[in-house]
């Protein structure tokens, strides 16, 4: 997301769980882009709750959607609380021959992770505050994308834009490593 100044703020909230040994947990990375400072704050498995069919992920008392985000942090690392709202999502397109942004490889089941992009640009209202510092995303932009499946790339670059001086400008590309099947291959996705 960016502020009204261009700024980036990138929150990822997710779960894991290994294969290898019995640990689990939820989580909540969060990259500030105007301080230049990331945090990894841990919950338990049980404070993310997602419904299977939509983009509705809560996390303890956050709250994430296409319509709205809500933060609600209050730990000895940081505190953060707000509301953003979402409006005029632009979908990565879903046809027929290209479902999505992996294309014909979102129609297999045997792959082991998969991505969506939900929205390449829109538009956010709404003000958080960080650690008492109030910050406007008034006028600024968004993306979303979600992940999911019961394996993720063993390595992988992404990048993403929507901060240009045509509003109408947004890029997304990716290179991974993906496993598929005991065996991987290396994916792309562009747009």
């Amino acid at each position: 997301m960016s502020l009204e100044n261009g700024k980036s703020l990138v929150l990822i909230p997710g779960m894991y769980r290994s294969a290898q040994i019995n640990y689990e947990t939820a989580f909540l990375m969060i990259y500030n882009g105007i301080s230049n400072n990331f945090k990894y704050l841990k919950y338990s498995i049980d404070s993310f709750r997602c419904k299977k069919n939509s983009y509705h992920l809560e996390l303890e008392d956050s709250f994430f959607s296409l319509e709205k985000i809500i933060l609600k942090i209050d730990n000895d690392d940081l505190k953060m609380n707000g509301e953003i709202f979402c409006s005029d999502l632009n979908p990565w397109p879903f046809k027929l021959l290209e479902p999505g942004c992996m294309g014909w490889y979102g129609y297999l089941p045997t792959m082991e992770c998969f991505h969506g992009i939900l929205s390449m640009d829109h538009k956010l209202k709404g003000t958080l505050s960080i650690d008492d510092k109030k910050l406007s995303f008034n006028n600024g932009r968004g993306y979303i994308e979600k992940d999911w499946g019961r394996n993720f790339p063993q390595n992988w670059f992404w990048t993403q834009g929507n901060n240009f001086n045509d509003s109408t400008l947004s890029l997304s590309a990716s290179l991974a490593t993906i496993p598929w099947r005991s065996r991987q291959f290396t994916g792309f996705i562009i747009g």
